[in-house]
């Protein structure tokens, strides 16, 4: 049931990111992706080893605000606010809908380098 949920999790990331008008865009880097994905695995690792999900979000809302305080090219992920939007929905979505680490991390990065606005 698990490998259902996960497979069903990784086919809507990919079908959802053509789907998502283009005021969603990214502004991160294929780099920034890639560190995005293993933020969003560790978020799922987090999650497995009992940490609670209002706890996690409330600590990455402390850490958006605090990044916005850099200038937008010096920020890592979210240099703007659909950015830090689309961060914050993933960690959600990986309390909400547990699935392998790895499998979050592989969907969020398919999905992050579709939304991305530079190429």
């Amino acid at each position: 049931m698990r490998r259902l949920k996960a497979a069903a999790l990784l086919i809507a990331a990919a079908a959802g990111a053509s789907l998502v008008p283009a005021s969603h865009a990214l502004t991160v880097t294929p780099q920034d992706c890639r560190e995005g994905a293993d933020f969003i695995g560790n978020a799922a690792r987090s999650r497995d080893n009992g940490m609670p999900a209002a706890r996690f979000i409330a600590r990455l809302d402390e850490d958006l605000i605090l990044i916005q305080s850099v200038p937008p090219a010096l920020r890592w992920f979210a240099r703007d606010q659909d950015d830090a939007r689309f961060l914050r929905d993933w960690v959600t979505r990986v309390f909400d809908e547990p699935a392998l680490p790895e499998l979050h991390g592989t969907a969020f990065l398919a999905e992050c380098l579709a939304l991305r606005t530079d190429e």
